[in-house]
């Protein structure tokens, strides 16, 4: 608790006795709100600022397989649910949805082929699949996507000092979440057929059929040739 000073001669209307009043309530309010700095420091990315629960409203991808995060601050009901704080915290200032954007962590070190704690992502990645951001979707750089759904991450407010000299700091809201890999599952079809004459061209689907006693295969491409070995 804060040591106030005391007082033997008064100013005016402020007499000894009414600054030992002052005081005495002043040192009631702090006994009452211990945490009331911690809970301040929450903007100011101080140590101790505590944890809160947020939704994310909005995400915009920053490079490739990266995103920042629009938010407001949210809480966790009886029956389970979530509701908005009255007059809560967001990521909003004056219209802009992503001034104080959170990031996450998890995101940082990604690149185009590693993404997401270590998946690879190169030639042998599915080839309509993305990384999703958190709550599902995906887009371009400089994009601005709205999640498939509203997820509830914990944000932690850090400090984000810069160690140059006579830099400032700027207060940084962080959390970290995997994400999730998904897409449109492409697969190459295959029909197996015995007709008497080559079938017609397909896109997208290969072909095996049966001439005298040759086997002839064709691609999706329409790249045809006959099996070795002939039929019996």
């Amino acid at each position: 608790m804060t040591q106030w000073p005391s007082i033997t001669t008064g100013l005016g209307k402020l007499t000894p006795d009414l600054w030992h009043r002052l005081i005495k309530m002043l040192k009631w309010y702090e006994s009452q709100q211990p945490d009331y700095r911690r809970a301040a420091s929450v903007f100011s990315g101080s140590a101790g600022a505590r944890p809160f629960l947020a939704k994310i409203r909005k995400a915009k991808c920053i490079a490739v397989n990266r995103y920042e995060y629009s938010w407001i601050q949210v809480y966790l009901k009886d029956d389970n649910t979530i509701a908005n704080v009255p007059s809560g915290k967001s990521s909003t200032v004056d219209g802009d949805d992503f001034a104080l954007a959170a990031i996450n962590l998890i995101e940082i070190q990604n690149t185009t082929t590693r993404a997401s704690a270590g998946v690879y992502m190169g030639p042998d990645y599915p080839l309509e699949y993305n990384l999703q951001l958190v709550g599902g979707g995906s887009g371009d750089v400089d994009e601005e996507i709205t999640p498939d759904i509203d997820c509830i991450v914990l944000l932690h407010t850090i400090s984000g000092t810069n160690i140059e000299k006579g830099a400032g700091t700027t207060s940084r809201y962080v959390f970290s979440n995997v994400n999730e890999h998904d897409g449109t599952c492409i697969t190459t079809l295959l029909t197996v057929s015995d007709p008497s004459t080559e079938p017609d061209t397909t896109p997208d689907t290969a072909f095996i059929w049966v001439e005298g006693d040759e086997v002839h295969w064709k691609n999706e491409d329409g790249i045809e040739w006959t099996l070795d070995q002939t039929l019996d």
